[in-house]
């Protein structure tokens, strides 16, 4: 089974304009931490608040910014990361 999630390239983005994460937070007024985190995420959750923010600040579209991707649901490993948090 398989499922549409919405993955983020602000990675990429970063790094092909040579911009810091100190000033994308003082552009977006998100936390370092924050930014730090969806950057080394591109799965991780994103109001769509955030989104308007780093689009606005980085002057591109949604497009740019993510798109929806297919990915591979395996019932086995949700077991068994919930036998790993249970320990």
């Amino acid at each position: 089974m398989s499922k549409r999630i919405f993955r983020n390239n602000l990675d990429e983005i970063m790094w092909r304009r040579k911009i810091q994460v100190t000033d994308l937070s003082k552009l977006t007024n998100i936390s370092q931490s924050r930014i730090s985190a969806i950057k080394n995420n591109p799965y991780i959750n994103l109001t769509s608040d955030t989104i308007a923010r780093f689009c606005e600040a980085l002057g591109i579209s949604l497009a740019d910014f993510g798109d929806l991707v297919e990915i591979e649901e395996n019932p086995e490993s949700k077991i068994e990361l919930a036998h790993l948090a249970a320990a």
